[in-house]
Parts: C-alpha cells; structure tokens; sequence
C-alpha cells in the first residue's frame, strides 16, 4: 500500500497539472477571442509540466546557478496556481453575468500576480510566535525558543539564519529546540552558511528533519555539531530539570502509510518501547514530524515538539494540510500529552507564505 500511495499520488498531481493546463489555455484563449487550438494545449502541458520537473531536479543542487532556476520555478508556478484559481473564479461568476471575457481574462493575470508578489513578501520575514505551556513536576518556569524548517538552501542563506539567531537572544531563552529541515540543499553545506548558530546563547539541541535525508547527511550533521549543537539520536538529556528526547526523522510504526517516507528501520513505536521515560521530571520529545503520537501519549510523555506540515505554507494547501495532519499547527492535547505544531521559520518548493506565516516559536514552560 506504501508504494502504491507513493506512485498514485504523484501521478494524479501530474495527471491533474494537465488538466489545469488544458483549462487555463481553454479559458485564456476564450477571455481574448482566440480560437481553441490543441497545439497550444498540448504547449501549456508541456511548459507546466518542464517548470515542475525544472523545480524538482535543482530543489537540492550544489550549483547557486541551478539554484536561480529553482527560485524561478517556484514564483512562476505560484503565479500558474493563482492563475488557475482566478480563472476558475471569474468563470464560475460568468454565471451571474460578470463583465465581458476579456476583462476576466486581464483581472485573472494581475490578480495573479499581485497574490504572487504579497505571497514572496511574506515570505521574506517572520514573527515571534508565543505559547505559554503547563508542565507538572517543573520546578521553575522555563522560557523555551523552537526553530523549525528553516530550509537553508536556495531560498535562504547565512543572512536570514542571522536574523533568526539575533531574534532568538533577545528572547533570552534557557535553552533552543531545532526540531528538523535545518537544510534542504547542498548549496548550504558550507561553514559560512552554518555559522551564525555559534551565536546562539543558550544551550540548543537538533534533531533531523526528512530533508536532511535527502542531501549530504553526514557533512549536513558534521557543520551543526561544529558550530555548538547538540545532536539527539534517539537518546535523551537533562537539562534545566527536564528529560529532554530527541528522536530521529522515523514512521510512527510499521502499519501506518507516510507521504514522506524515512530511510530509518526503526518506528516511533519501537523507539519509545526502548527508552527510560522519567516518571519524577518533565519530559519534552523532539520529533520532526507530529505522527505517532499515540504511542508518545502511552508514555505518558508531557509534551512533544514537532514541524515539517508549514501549515501547508501556501493556500489552498494551508486547507489540505488540516486533513493530511490531524495535528497541524499549534497546540493540541492527548491524554496528558500536550502537542505544538510549529509552522516553521521557512519555506520548501514555493518561496511564498500565503495563508501561513514564518514563524519563531517562544514557549514558555510555567509549573502546573
């Protein structure tokens, strides 16, 4: 079932690429008074389907110069998407006699491009997200900074990793959580792009994302050790009075079927049938992905801090994700397990936050 998820899904995203192709070339050509041509059809197919095969090969290249094509990729396959949606849009209000073809069809491109151009500016920044979080057997309160899915690579460099750090010590944390997708492209793998985590002035811990799997993961963990954090392979810490566990990017178990498959034999399940839960401190878990945690909630573990679903970073995904993760973004609760989603601090494919926001997770951990 695994494989056929994995091949089925790709292939109903390329089979319906193509029939949005063949839609907005339609309802182009009908917007300016064209005649309906299969040439161009077959044109549109193919231009969309070369801009994401174009996004796909350079997403995780070496190569700066491959990496302008991925950027590229990115804002004109947002623009193709919008573009869609507006076309859609104005053809279904043709059913209340909106203005004339033409003008839907020039309004559905600046719109396009307007959403387009607010989504890159978005996406540019980030905030300081706060949650105040209640933990039994703390001692005292505890100020915890989460960063999550940063993405250094093609769409950010050593200069954005610098303003999340400069943000990050003025929040004055006890200790900082990197919960995964710290990189997504070799381009970063470079001292200069890792530095700035030297910085950092409080004690900080990693755990690894899935796309650290799909780059130089070996030299990926080598820089992070190098510049001063602690790296958790399903093992735990104490600090500050607190059990501290880091899990590596796995499944939740051997039945459940994951989009983002991991190279791991292991499961969250067997994993944390191996671990030495504390029952007299607190304990938080690290996990990138927030799957599994039933058998989290079993151990009775008091909170799980997780990223990876950007809270589906761009609409109309920011709707999809709420039905692909049940634990989207923010806080929930299992039994005693309290859950925080981050929508992390950057973006993967699309250089766009629309509907979803970067984000630095200030958590503040006060006594119950």
């Amino acid at each position: 079932m695994q494989y056929i998820l994995v091949i089925g899904v790709p292939l109903l995203f390329v089979i319906g690429i193509a029939v949005s192709a063949i839609y907005v070339d339609a309802r182009l050509r009908t917007s300016f008074g064209l005649n309906a041509n299969k040439k161009t059809a077959m044109l549109a197919i193919a231009v969309v389907t070369m801009l994401l095969i174009m996004i796909i090969l350079t997403a995780t290249s070496a190569s700066k110069n491959m990496g302008y094509f991925y950027v590229v990729g990115g804002y004109l396959f947002t623009f193709y998407i919008f573009l869609l949606l507006m076309l859609v849009f104005f053809h279904l209000l043709k059913l209340v006699k909106f203005p004339s073809n033409q003008i839907t069809g020039i309004l559905s491109i600046v719109f396009a491009i307007i959403i387009t151009v607010i989504g890159a500016i978005n996406a540019r920044s980030f905030s300081i997200t706060s949650t105040e979080i209640k933990l039994k057997n703390l001692s005292s309160d505890l100020n915890v900074v989460q960063l999550s899915d940063i993405h250094l690579g093609h769409h950010r460099g050593a200069d954005y990793l610098s303003k999340i750090v400069q943000e990050t010590n003025q929040l004055k944390p006890d200790f900082i959580l990197i919960t995964g997708d710290f990189v997504d492209a070799d381009v970063a793998l470079t001292e200069d792009e890792f530095r700035p985590l030297k910085k950092l002035q409080a004690p900080v811990y990693y755990v690894g994302g899935n796309h650290e799997n799909e780059i130089d993961t070996t030299k990926t963990l080598q820089l992070i050790h190098q510049n001063g954090v602690n790296i958790l392979h399903n093992q735990s810490v104490e600090t500050h009075g607190v059990q501290l566990i880091g899990l590596n990017y796995m499944k939740a178990d051997d039945k459940t079927i994951d989009l983002h498959p991991s190279n791991q034999k292991q499961s969250i399940q067997s994993v944390m049938n191996q671990l030495d839960i504390s029952q007299h401190q607190p304990t938080i878990l690290m996990h990138h992905s927030p799957v599994g945690i039933e058998y989290i909630a079993d151990k009775k573990i008091d909170f799980m801090l997780a990223g990876h679903t950007h809270a589906g970073q761009v609409f109309p995904a920011t709707w999809i994700t709420k039905y692909l993760f049940p634990f989207n973004q923010g806080l929930y609760r299992i039994k005693d397990t309290q859950i925080f989603v981050s929508q992390g601090a950057g973006t993967f494919m699309l250089p766009i936050r629309l509907g979803a926001k970067n984000e630095i997770n200030f958590i503040q951990l006060k006594a119950e």
